[in-house]
């Protein structure tokens, strides 16, 4: 397990695994555990959200499935080199994240997979992000958390 999904989790448990905003996420991690700076907590926040372990919608936080699975160790706390890890989520493009969660076990072969992406792009003339979507879509993943970074990052393309 990553530190990334540890803290997921913990946050998730002390919400009470109910939806919850980004601001209350913000303080938690600021204020009440003192663990980040407000900035430092908002940059972990949009990383959880970029890794798809939580959706932001309608203005509410909502954890993926997989993090109920998670166990936390007792006396958890982020290392000091987890806002690095935190920010490389945050960097990583929207292809690698949607693959990264086709690719997961069960659905593991990465070669495959980024085949059969490039083929859908090619065949419907879409973006390879639009085609990755659509084979995760397929094959049984239906984590939607990517859908809006895919929808913004189409109104920040110049048209043709």
């Amino acid at each position: 397990m990553s530190e990334l999904e540890f803290v997921g989790a913990f946050v998730w448990n002390q919400v009470g695994r109910q939806p919850t905003t980004e601001k209350a996420v913000t303080d938690l991690l600021s204020l009440e555990l003192r663990w980040f700076k407000p900035a430092e907590a908002r940059e972990v926040v949009s990383a959880l959200v970029a890794s798809g372990l939580y959706r932001s919608q309608a203005g509410q936080l909502t954890a993926h499935e997989r993090l109920s699975e998670v166990e936390v160790p007792r006396g958890f706390r982020p290392s000091p080199a987890f806002l690095e890890e935190a920010r490389r989520v945050r960097a990583t493009p929207l292809l690698d994240r949607i693959l990264a969660l086709v690719a997961a076990p069960p659905n593991a072969d990465g070669e495959a997979l980024r085949t059969e992406v490039s083929q859908v792009a090619s065949d419907l003339g879409v973006p390879v992000e639009a085609a990755a979507l659509l084979v995760a879509w397929r094959r049984g993943v239906r984590d939607t958390s990517l859908i809006a970074e895919f929808e913004k990052s189409l109104s920040k393309t110049p048209a043709k």
